[in-house]
């Protein structure tokens, strides 16, 4: 009785693709980037919230300034 065999052929081939997007090197240079433009972004509105603070600050001494100096006046009017 003769056996039949089979040659088995294998048509799939491995190919690996090396060509990978995400590096080690690129996620470092990205997040130390990301990290910098948060900084930078922080930076800024801490610098905007302090100059409006002064600002503030100024304008209230200014108008204090202006409240004593216009109190003075009346005094100074009144006892004249």
């Amino acid at each position: 009785m003769q056996k039949c065999f089979r040659k088995k052929t294998s048509t799939t081939t491995a190919t690996t693709t090396t060509s990978s997007t995400i590096s080690p090197t690129t996620t470092t240079i990205y997040n130390n980037n990301y990290f910098y433009y948060y900084n930078y972004f922080y930076y800024y509105y801490y610098y905007y919230y302090y100059y409006h603070y002064y600002y503030y600050y100024y304008y209230y001494y200014y108008y204090y300034y202006y409240y004593y100096y216009y109190y003075y006046y009346y005094y100074y009017y009144y006892y004249y």
